[in-house]
């Protein structure tokens, strides 16, 4: 159980590392590629999972596009929750995985969705009645602090789609 919560603690920091990482190559301390930061994203939350992403398809689509660092360290936070949990959760079965992700900006507002074929969630769930944080944590984060609107489908896969606005935080640099 200690050595989950360390795993899950490093990849939440890894994850916070990565922007900055981004940042510094960009050139510009403000802003990062979204579609380059979600790839890297993509390839650190599978190394965290060595076994697991055996058998899975992972499909990335984003827009090229630039977050601010503001908007960047919650998205990537959103977004490595998600993934570790399909490939720690989803795939159980035995089934082929597949993992689809589509994220675009669109004016002042960007559209997540997040999609994997695996066993969904049991019919019971209630993502406001969890006693972990995972879920919880990513519904807190998506709509308190990005004030975006989020839903998320259990039935057949798991489904999650976020939409949130680009123009919440100011440039800083």
């Amino acid at each position: 159980n200690i050595r989950t919560i360390v795993d899950n603690t490093s990849l939440k920091i890894q994850t916070i590392s990565l922007v900055h990482d981004h940042l510094y190559q960009n050139k510009d301390l403000s802003e990062i590629q979204v579609s380059d930061y979600l790839l890297s994203l993509t390839e650190l939350v599978k190394t965290m999972f060595p076994g697991k992403g055996n058998g899975v398809d992972i499909q990335l689509e984003a827009n090229q596009g630039v977050l601010l660092l503001d908007t960047a360290v919650p998205l990537g936070l959103i977004f490595t929750e998600l993934l570790s949990n399909s490939l720690k959760y989803a795939f159980t079965d035995g089934t082929k995985g597949i993992i689809s992700i589509k994220f675009k900006i669109e004016g002042d507002r960007s559209h997540f969705e997040y999609k994997d074929n695996g066993v969904g969630l049991p019919a019971s769930f209630d993502i406001s009645d969890q006693k972990k944080l995972g879920l919880s944590l990513l519904k807190i984060i998506a709509e308190k602090q990005m004030g975006g609107s989020l839903s998320i489908d259990g039935t057949q896969g798991f489904s999650l789609k976020f939409d949130f606005p680009n123009n919440l935080y100011k440039r800083r640099v």
